[in-house]
């Protein structure tokens, strides 16, 4: 139902875009319907007085676009959070996650979805090939 992408609250790396790019390249547009940031290191935010929300909206304009993609399904995580703290975090997310199931009306994403999105890309694959040809019988 659900695909999580942890990361670091201090941070949005080339690589990390680039991992977010590559899965929906190979699942599709429709992965953003099931998918929920993580954020750890909340606890450093904390300590520093930096409420989440403004780490969010000081984030990199391709992290913003990304996370408005999936309705804006973010939570943070403090690392170093006691019991009490450590359950409601697991609640919050548990929630979140059920809360986006219901969004999706119960829908999972599927290997249905999946083929779809590998045929898109064929499509796509052919006709760069194709593209490619004509270019080079022109030259």
């Amino acid at each position: 139902h659900c695909f999580i992408q942890v990361m670091s609250s201090s941070r949005f790396t080339q690589e990390e875009k680039d991992s977010i790019d590559h899965f929906v390249k190979y699942f599709g547009d429709n992965v953003y319907k099931h998918f929920i940031f993580l954020f750890t290191r909340k606890d450093d935010l904390d300590f520093d007085g930096i409420p989440f929300e403004d780490q969010i909206g000081d984030s990199p304009e391709d992290l913003k676009t990304i996370i408005a993609k999936c309705k804006n399904r973010v939570i943070a995580f403090n690392n170093i959070a006691g019991s009490p703290e450590k359950e409601k975090q697991v609640e919050d997310l548990l929630k979140m996650i059920d809360d986006m199931v219901c969004q999706n009306n119960g829908k999972c994403y599927t290997n249905d979805m999946y083929a779809a999105a590998e045929k898109m890309m064929q499509r796509r694959q052919d006709q760069i090939i194709k593209e490619r040809g004509k270019n080079m019988s022109r030259k």
